[in-house]
């Protein structure tokens, strides 16, 4: 599968780089070889590959699971499916003493400035027994990411070669490689322009606009707020607080609306509030998935998504704005 170099906006991650896949697998490889030629994947592809499973915290808003680095730890790691790679933070990679191997710049489609960053190279990188090797990274201080104390971010593009990543927010557990479980008759949404980022179009009532899922944003929905006019709002729009990517930080609005649903293929998500920001497409995060399964067929390169969401409460935030003085 071919790596974007974009990254997610809001997404704690807004990584630019590209990484390594696991170790080469036979099997793999040749049903790659065939999904070249032919267009179309073996029906068994993921019957090559074991699954690994492991349950993934959520408490904090996002995904954490734990992974071992170089053969150390294992460490907490965001599991971000608004990340195309590995961002490390810079206090854990002083911590372990990475090697510098290059420099590059990060942004995001947030319209910052690309920021310069360290490039380091994990020989190996694990999650459940699911292991990459030689795996490209990019050092980052962004400052603390949660409570949940991650050492950084992890896209699950660098597990594509296992075939499968499966999110089961019903039950918090994680898999990679394995069985692909969701049937031909179900909506398959095909990757898009940003891939390895999931690409989606979501339709609010009559309103549909493009939109990233991004597991590394804890909101429900962030929405362009030129779609504000477009919705039920029951209550006035406000800033709740502030958001930041790896080039900038920019204003959080948020408003309440009833009776309102969002569709994205096989599965509806209601909403309670949605928050507001000034880019031209929608992002989902953690809390509008709960309730949700998400299944990735990284060699047909599309993905499932199916259910009846039970999104997690947003709380608003007291945000102090600094006015400059009267002159």
């Amino acid at each position: 599968m071919k790596q974007n170099s974009s990254a997610m906006i809001v997404s704690i991650s807004a990584l630019v780089l590209g990484c390594a896949g696991p170790t080469d697998n036979d099997a793999r490889e040749e049903a790659a070889a065939q999904k070249e030629s032919t267009g179309k994947a073996p029906a068994d592809i993921s019957s090559v590959n074991e699954a690994y499973t492991i349950a993934f915290d959520a408490a904090t808003g996002r995904p954490v699971v734990m992974a071992s680095v170089n053969g150390e730890g294992p460490f907490p790691f965001i599991f971000d499916t608004g990340a195309g790679g590995v961002m490390l933070m810079k206090d854990f990679a002083d911590a372990q003493a990475f090697e510098v191997v290059g420099a590059d710049t990060a942004n995001s489609p947030a319209g910052g400035s690309p920021v310069p960053v360290d490039v380091v190279n994990l020989a190996h990188i694990a999650i459940a027994g699911a292991a990459a090797e030689n795996v490209r990274a990019i050092v980052v201080d962004m400052g603390p990411l949660s409570p949940s104390g991650a050492k950084g971010v992890v896209g699950p593009a660098v597990f594509s070669d296992y075939g499968r990543t499966k999110f089961d927010f019903t039950t918090n557990m994680l898999e990679i490689g394995g069985v692909i479980e969701t049937g031909e008759d179900a909506t398959w949404i095909p990757f898009g322009p940003s891939a390895p980022i999931l690409d989606a179009e979501v339709r609010i009532g009559e309103a549909v606009t493009p939109a990233h899922i991004d597991t590394g944003a804890p909101h429900v929905i962030s929405l362009p707020e030129t779609m504000a006019a477009e919705l039920p709002l029951t209550s006035p729009i406000e800033v709740i607080g502030m958001a930041r990517t790896i080039d900038r930080e920019f204003e959080i609005k948020g408003a309440s609306l009833e009776g309102v649903t969002a569709y994205l293929g096989d599965a509806e998500i209601p909403l309670g509030r949605v928050t507001f920001f000034d880019l031209p497409f929608a992002n989902i995060g953690t809390a509008a998935l709960r309730g949700l399964t998400l299944e990735i067929d990284w060699v047909n390169e599309r993905y499932a998504i199916k259910g009846v969401a039970d999104p997690a409460p947003m709380q608003a935030r007291r945000v102090r704005v600094e006015r400059p003085a009267d002159e």
